[in-house]
């Protein structure tokens, strides 16, 4: 509009937008000011800059991308291994992992800390479902005691505790697992009558573990000569678990799809419905073609009652169920490959095989198997081997865990930092245990003997995990491995195929880097401590 004011023509509307324009610029300056501040005060600073922890060892990968693509091709533990290192001085670093922050701790006050806190601070999954290795679980095996929170957690971990960890418990199942190695011993023996004097050793292990959690879990015997498919389908479950390139092809894949990341994809959904058939059938020959003996000693019926449940098929809690998957897919794997280790470990070191055959044929047990008392409490070398296996070997040799909500932690020099909410925390156990400031300089050698004059529960051993989530099935596990060295070294002479370049290779578990030989030869009755040359 146009405004005629002595004489003089004023374009009106474009004075009021000369007026209008610089009061916006002046609020514009303020507002860009506001925003500098705000994002050098919050996560877009860390998204601009780069700098998630300011102050904090970080290592750098791709410009993009961080160390994606150096974990998708290198696989998760070589990039622990590039953070540990970097974490030297001041017990944590972190990098990039795309869009998210990945800090490895170091310093064990750090972990413990971590491992200790609550759910709603610190879990497995929390939101962040589009790469940590346990949400890939999730949708592999639905929930299952290690992904279960609140009071769900807390109900699923004491029904479990009451049938893996009281002593009562252990000695009512003792008899099933000693029978479970002994069946074992019989059917080598079976091999050996044919000819066939070398083993898998691996295999070896892994059947009889998968055997004994079956028995135990499920009631059935000779769970591992089944030709069912669950051997391929609990590995290849835990090549996809361990692979960060799946884990951001899924995420990828339900962004583009808008598709929830917790949805499994073809692949997950193919292996789920193959280890669930497998489950299924496992129930069907528990409970057989009528209803179940409800005193039947099967801990699935025991954890049903305790979550809820009852005895009889269609009663049978899904806690039960759920737990039954776990059973299927972690059974072929905890104890089998602590056992492997330890017979290549006792290969290799001939003088404490010695000493613990000599500890072993001084048990007061006759040509009768150790009871359980015996096997408890008179065997402390026995048990010092183990712990250094676990030492040197913790088959899970990395765990992960999400902030839920910011918490600090401090530095070796006690400077606080804080972990957002987001930041996804790696704990390498495999660099803990092997750490020379912890264990000395022989931290990386088999030397049981650090466990006989130092309690298991030493500065720095965390094979079972800490806090909260500690594995709930650590004395089972222990009670299994020494029955099962115990059988073995009474019955047979052994020798490990190229023995000293066995190495470590790091999936989701810590397994040997090929396939293990194993060649024996049965023990004569009354046979010393004399080696076998092979």
């Amino acid at each position: 509009m146009e405004v005629p004011v002595n004489g003089t023509t004023l374009n009106t509307r474009a004075h009021v937008f000369q007026d209008i324009t610089g009061v916006y610029s002046t609020i514009s300056i303020f507002a860009i000011g506001a925003i500098l501040v705000s994002v050098a005060n919050t996560k877009w600073f860390a998204l601009v800059t780069g700098i998630a922890l300011p102050g904090i060892s970080q290592v750098r990968g791709n410009l993009l991308l961080g160390l994606l693509p150096y974990s998708c091709y290198n696989g998760l533990a070589c990039t622990l291994d590039l953070l540990y290192k970097a974490s030297e001085k001041q017990g944590l670093s972190y990098g990039w992992m795309g869009s998210k922050v990945l800090v490895l701790l170091r310093n064990e006050g750090m972990i413990k800390s971590i491992l200790s806190q609550s759910d709603d601070i610190v879990s497995r999954t929390g939101g962040q479902r589009l790469m940590a290795p346990f949400s890939t679980l999730q949708r592999l095996l639905g929930n299952v005691l290690f992904l279960y929170v609140g009071e769900e957690a807390t109900m699923m971990r004491n029904a479990m505790k009451a049938e893996y960890k009281h002593t009562s418990a252990l000695q009512a199942m003792y008899s099933e697992v000693v029978r479970t190695v002994q069946d074992h011993t019989q059917l080598l023996k079976r091999h050996q009558e044919t000819g066939q004097n070398t083993e898998d050793l691996l295999k070896l292990t892994s059947d009889f573990s998968a055997d004994v959690l079956s028995r135990t879990y499920f009631g059935l015997e000779g769970t591992h000569t089944r030709d069912d498919g669950l051997e391929h389908i609990a590995d290849r479950m835990l090549e996809i678990s361990a692979s960060a390139s799946h884990a951001w092809r899924h995420g990828l894949h339900s962004i583009l799809t808008l598709r929830s990341p917790r949805r499994q994809d073809e692949e997950e959904k193919t292996v789920w419905q193959a280890l669930d058939a497998i489950s299924e059938q496992r129930l069907r020959d528990m409970y057989g073609s009528e209803e179940p003996d409800t005193n039947m000693r099967a801990v699935a019926l025991s954890i049903s009652r305790a979550t809820g449940g009852g005895s009889s098929r269609a009663k049978l809690s899904k806690y039960a169920i759920e737990q039954g998957r776990l059973t299927l897919f972690g059974g072929r794997f905890g104890i089998g490959i602590v056992l492997t280790w330890a017979l290549i470990e006792l290969a290799k070191h001939p003088a404490i095989l010695t000493k613990m055959r000599c500890e072993l044929n001084s048990l007061d047990s006759g040509d009768d198997f150790p009871d359980f008392q015996t096997l408890a409490t008179q065997t402390p070398y026995l048990d010092a081997v183990l712990h250094e296996i676990h030492r040197l070997f913790p088959p899970v040799h990395a765990t992960a865990r999400v902030i839920n909500a910011p918490i600090v932690v401090e530095t070796n020099d006690g400077t606080p930092v804080e972990l957002d909410k987001g930041m996804i925390v790696y704990i390498s156990i495999y660099h803990l245990h092997h750490d020379k400031t912890i264990w000395g300089e022989d931290a990386d050698e088999f030397v049981p003997e650090r466990f006989l004059f130092t309690s298991y529960k030493r500065s720095g051993y965390m094979p079972f995990l800490y806090g909260r989530r500690a594995c709930v099935g650590r004395e089972f596990s222990i009670l299994v491995e020494k029955t099962f060295l115990v059988e073995f070294l009474r019955t047979w002479e052994f020798d490990v195929k190229d023995k000293s370049e066995i190495r470590p290779k790091f999936s989701a578990l810590c397994l040997p880097d090929r396939e293990v030989e194993i060649m024996l030869r049965e023990r004569e009755v009354g046979n010393g401590n004399g080696d076998v040359e092979m």
